[in-house]
């Protein structure tokens, strides 16, 4: 999996852009990447549009992210927006925003990223 990790300080967001086959281990390199951004009150664009989920990306593996992330939720809580138009990572996304649900985190699933930008500058607004 290749991405690209953007600060769009204007708006305060960080849309990170991922494209490719996916594994697991792509997904422990990613959340490193995005948490050594160091922008903890910036809402969070994934666009996952170009990513190709293969067999590692399972149920199992979905609770177990959550559950990981619900350990580290930040204090003020934060938002994040994910971007697919795969009919499979749209469901696993869903999945992982009903299990984040009440940790501090606001996940939403879009089909296009402005909508999903959108959304955020309206969930900063209420949080910050």
């Amino acid at each position: 999996m290749r991405f690209d990790i953007a600060r769009d300080d204007e708006r305060r967001q960080l849309i990170v852009t991922v494209s490719g086959p996916v594994t697991t281990e792509d997904v422990s390199k990613l959340i490193a990447a995005v948490r050594g951004e160091s922008v903890s009150t910036y809402g969070l664009l994934y666009d996952a549009r170009e990513i190709d989920v293969n067999g590692e990306m399972t149920a199992y593996y979905i609770r177990d992210l959550a559950a990981s992330a619900r350990l580290r939720a930040p204090l003020g809580g934060a938002s994040i927006a994910i971007v697919t138009n795969n009919e499979a990572l749209h469901g696993l996304a869903r999945m992982y925003a009903s299990l984040i649900e009440g940790s501090g985190y606001l996940v939403e699933v879009f089909q296009d990223r402005e909508s999903a930008a959108r959304w955020l500058d309206e969930t900063s607004i209420d949080r910050h």
